[in-house]
């Protein structure tokens, strides 16, 4: 069945990037397994780069494929990253980032997948996608490119969003009395499956 159902989103959508005339349909969708987050920054000590595979949605998210131009429109539960499970291999490093990050207040970062913006040509290709980013309370919306591929299980998208603390009202974190320093700059690097889920 859902193999079934699956196989027939991926129908729809590669019809919308191929041919005209195929009609414009919705689907319910997921966060699947395999989906992850990475924080990448740099100090003036060295680069860090900081995991978590917590990537979940409470609720189901819609995705609405338009033919012309070739998007896809979402609606519902926002994507969510705990930050507790955000991982930079060092303990000292993750009690500061998650201390600058606000967990006892906010304790998940929260992606609003908005618009896809498809290139017509290939199952396998590029675009952009308009993005709504909550940390700390404070949302950014941004627009970024993505990687995209299609397969008769889900929908997977790569791509990395260039962000600031000072974007959140977030202080980057410091150590030994300010010696050590986190830029201002840091980035998000993600890798998002989504898999269909059968309407009643």
């Amino acid at each position: 069945m859902m193999r079934r159902w699956a196989a027939s989103f991926v129908g729809i959508l590669v019809g919308v990037l191929f041919w005209s005339g195929t009609a414009a349909s919705s689907f319910l969708f997921e966060m699947g397994q395999g989906s992850t987050v990475a924080v990448r920054g740099t100090s003036n000590v060295r680069g860090f780069t900081c995991r978590s595979t917590a990537v979940l949605t409470q609720g189901a998210i819609w995705a609405s494929v338009q033919e012309s131009p070739a998007l896809v429109a979402f609606s519902g539960a926002p994507m969510q990253v705990v930050v507790s499970s955000i991982d930079c291999g060092n303990a000292l490093m993750n009690k500061d980032l998650r201390s600058t990050l606000k967990e006892k207040h906010y304790p998940t970062i929260r992606f609003y997948l908005q618009v896809l913006k498809f290139i017509p040509g290939s199952t396998r290709s590029d675009g952009k996608c308009m993005l709504l980013v909550e940390v700390a309370g404070k949302k950014r919306q941004v627009e970024v490119p993505f990687t995209y591929e299609l397969t008769n299980q889900a929908m997977v998208l790569k791509g990395t969003v260039p962000l600031a603390f000072s974007q959140f009202g977030l202080v980057p974190p410091e150590r030994a009395g300010g010696l050590i320093t986190v830029s201002e700059q840091f980035s998000v690097d993600f890798s998002l499956r989504f898999v269909p889920l059968a309407q009643e």
